[in-house]
């Protein structure tokens, strides 16, 4: 649960995330899958962090995101 100021309603998620190392901790991948319990303002949508902006009858959002760490 998160808030700013200056919008009107908290942003409220619940996400899911695996992380898994290969080659000891050389390699890791993780996965995570969010799901917006409420409207996502404009500050949560322009974050980068793949929320979009809220739409009036489009209730709930889910994202999912990857990412690949590499150490060398």
């Amino acid at each position: 649960m998160g808030g700013a100021d200056g919008e009107a309603a908290d942003l409220s998620i619940l996400t899911v995330d695996i992380n898994r190392h290969v080659r000891r901790h050389d390699l890791k991948l993780t996965a995570d899958i969010g799901y917006g319990l409420n409207e996502v303002g404009r500050f949560w949508s322009s974050s980068g962090a793949g929320w979009r902006r809220y739409h009036r009858g489009r209730e709930g959002q889910v994202v999912v995101r990857f990412q690949l760490q590499l150490l060398f």
